[in-house]
């Protein structure tokens, strides 16, 4: 083959390279820029005593009671919040307010890196809804969050709901010693940001699930939903990382003087966050019920039968 002939073909090659290669980035551009709008068009900024603390709110505001707090999961934001909200089934008549954590989308970490100062804040934004009291939900990371409400304000925390809470130290994050450093974190979002990996790779991907999982079908539905929580990870970043840090700052035996009804619901399966958690917990509250979900995963543990359950713990609080 003629040495011209075979640099015409490369040339063509290039050319089509380059024409996919600036078409995804177009397409992902876009995609960035039209997911970004969603997000801030989805949430409120209020600026409370503690700091500034991007929320969402469904349901009756005007109720007095049946207010519910969700505090989301790691990584997340008030999105992952509102899908969690959807996993409930809750009716209109229930005020929620999703906040989303320090460190994560709108909401600074200044305004609370630690559970303690995050659990202050959160309490800000009730006072700014003019709420006393409610009954809060941490799933997993924003468990501990939800702990330090319930420990520092049991007046204002009339119950506690802990789904596959992450509480205590374990070996999957490490004891550190040193402080946590936000400025350290990458949190690249110029064009070749980190998040176009994520982008390309929600294509590809699916849920890696426990085997023996009954709802598995249920499992890979949610993994779907919660995959664009995962997108824009520059503004998750330093959540993400505090949350992981805070992991690792958590006692190994943590005791928690908590005087409200709370329950706690988690899966034997959970490959995300230990069932010993939950075990721990039970025995450590003294009003805990810990509702046991068998065979399902970090994502199925809400099946059907503990949103039952959930609901009847609701309905005893508001009676």
């Amino acid at each position: 083959m003629p040495q011209s002939l075979i640099k015409r073909i490369l040339l063509v090659v290039v050319i089509l390279i380059g024409c996919a290669v600036t078409s995804v980035l177009i397409i992902y551009n876009s995609w960035r820029a039209d997911f970004t709008a969603q997000l801030t068009s989805g949430s409120e900024l209020a600026q409370t005593d503690k700091g500034v603390i991007e929320y969402a709110s469904i349901g009756d505001k005007a109720t007095e009671k049946n207010h519910l707090f969700i505090l989301h999961d790691t990584p997340g934001g008030y999105d992952s919040g509102l899908i969690l909200s959807q996993w409930l089934e809750l009716d209109e008549q229930t005020h929620i307010i999703v906040p989303s954590r320090p460190g994560f989308l709108r909401t600074p970490i200044e305004t609370g890196a630690t559970p303690y100062d995050a659990a202050q804040a959160m309490v800000a934004l009730m006072d700014k809804f003019g709420i006393e009291r409610t009954t809060v939900l941490g799933w997993a990371g924003g468990a501990a969050t939800a702990l330090e409400m319930a420990q520092q304000y049991p007046s204002r925390v009339e119950g506690l709901v802990l789904l596959s809470p992450r509480v205590m130290l374990d070996e999957q994050y490490p004891a550190k010693s040193t402080a946590f450093d936000a400025s350290t974190v990458k949190v690249s979002s110029d064009y070749w940001g980190s998040g176009l990996n994520s982008f390309v790779a929600s294509y590809f991907l699916s849920g890696d699930f426990p085997k023996g999982v009954n709802n598995l079908a249920l499992a890979q539905q949610r993994f779907e939903q919660l995959n664009v929580t995962n997108q824009l990870p520059s503004s998750r970043a330093i959540g993400t990382a505090n949350d992981h840090w805070q992991f690792a700052k958590l006692a190994k035996a943590p005791q928690y003087k908590i005087t409200m009804p709370t329950l706690i619901i988690h899966s034997p399966l959970d490959e995300t966050v230990s069932f010993e958690h939950a075990q721990y917990l039970s025995k450590t509250i003294k009003k805990a019920q810990l509702y046991r979900v068998e065979n399902e995963s970090h994502l199925s543990t809400m099946n059907a039968q503990a949103v039952g359950r959930f609901h009847t713990f609701l309905e005893r609080l508001r009676k």
